[in-house]
């Protein structure tokens, strides 16, 4: 029950996400997608913004490696490099 709560959860968010893009005038080669699960990245990816994960959540360094994040940051601070 979980799982398919999760799953429902990350398809809403994704359409969400494809919503707001298109709202957008920001480049979206310059345009990051911050999370912490497979979703937030695959959200990115689907979106063509780069997917920055991260481990200060519930999602770990290999869930986020396969699902192509663009860079993994282990602390909120790692997040000011990228920019």
């Amino acid at each position: 029950m979980v799982s398919e709560l999760t799953d429902a959860l990350a398809r809403v968010s994704r359409r969400g996400r494809a919503q707001v893009d298109h709202s957008l005038t920001h480049p979206e080669a310059d345009t990051f997608m911050i999370g912490d699960r497979r979703y937030d990245t695959e959200g990115a990816v689907a979106n063509h913004v780069r997917g920055v994960g991260v481990l200060w959540g519930f999602g770990d360094r290999a869930e986020l490696e396969q699902a192509a994040a663009w860079t993994i940051v282990e602390k909120p601070a790692d997040l000011l490099g990228l920019a």
